[in-house]
């Protein structure tokens, strides 16, 4: 994954609904690229927006 990362030149985004497990992502590849880490996950920025987590979501596309 980290040489993926790297190869890429771009910024991926990971996202789990509640933050968990972007959250031990982030912890794991901190060593290695920047991460950082949205507390509460996708879900809690569906909150505080006031926006439908469908609108925040889009299927990854290659």
């Amino acid at each position: 994954m980290s040489q993926l990362l790297r190869e890429s030149g771009g910024r991926p985004l990971l996202v789990c609904m509640s933050g968990n497990t972007s959250l031990r992502v982030a912890q794991l590849l901190a060593g290695e690229v920047e991460a950082v880490s949205l507390a509460g996950g996708i879900t809690k920025l569906s909150e505080s927006e006031g926006a439908p987590l469908a609108r925040l979501v889009q299927p990854s596309r290659e």
